[in-house]
């Protein structure tokens, strides 16, 4: 899915929430989409912000679970409050029972998490099949 469609369904999903398309909500679309990473809540912020200064921190946070529930980004759970985000840039529905080689597919392309792990100390949660596991 391209940006600009993925723009097009965020607009579409705040209008059916009866929520308000804001230049605030639409400079956390345009950082998160900038991204070429995973990325921290925080990181947006910073990023959102050379948009649009206005833009908050609790913007940031009430906006983020719009755009996880309107399947345009991703939510990368790692523990202990720290959770990555990244743009959904392809017309894959989020994942399902019967989705196992997908998702092993996903893991294979969120393979630079393996450092952010290690790097906070965390246990990893999850492991492919055809690697060994992570010590904790």
């Amino acid at each position: 899915m391209s940006t600009e469609a993925s723009r097009e369904k965020f607009k579409a999903f705040l209008a059916e929430k009866g929520l308000r398309v804001t230049n605030q909500r639409l400079a956390i679309f345009d950082a998160a989409f900038a991204q070429d990473d995973h990325f921290t809540a925080e990181e947006l912020l910073a990023h959102a912000r050379v948009l649009d200064e206005s833009v908050s921190r609790a913007t940031i946070y009430r906006t983020l679970p719009i755009m996880t529930g309107s399947a345009i980004l991703r939510e990368i759970d790692i523990g202990k409050n720290n959770k990555y985000y990244a743009p959904c840039r392809d017309n894959r529905k989020p994942a399902g029972p019967g989705d196992l080689p997908r998702l092993r597919q996903d893991f294979r392309d969120q393979r630079p998490l393996h450092g952010m792990v290690r790097q906070h100390g965390l246990v990893q949660a999850w492991n492919d099949p055809g690697e060994p596991a992570t010590p904790g």
